[in-house]
């Protein structure tokens, strides 16, 4: 009867850790396509604004200094 328990016990910790494997493929770290991945977005970084920001000054003729940032001071 033991036996029986600790073999379901096993068999069930088997199938949590695969579904946990499948839960966490994404299309970064998958052959999935980035359609699979649904509306949920990885939040966006700092660094991802702040080459935002330069690359439309760069764009609209503007000065770093000028603006404040005082990045190339």
């Amino acid at each position: 009867m033991m036996k029986d328990y600790e073999q379901i016990i096993t068999t069930l910790l088997a199938k949590s850790t695969e579904l946990e494997k499948h839960l966490n493929t994404k299309s970064s770290n998958s052959s999935k396509p980035p359609s699979s991945d649904g509306l949920d977005k990885p939040p966006r970084t700092i660094s991802f604004h702040i080459a935002r920001y330069v690359r439309e000054c760069a764009t609209a003729g503007r000065s770093l200094n000028a603006l404040g940032m005082g990045i190339y001071d």
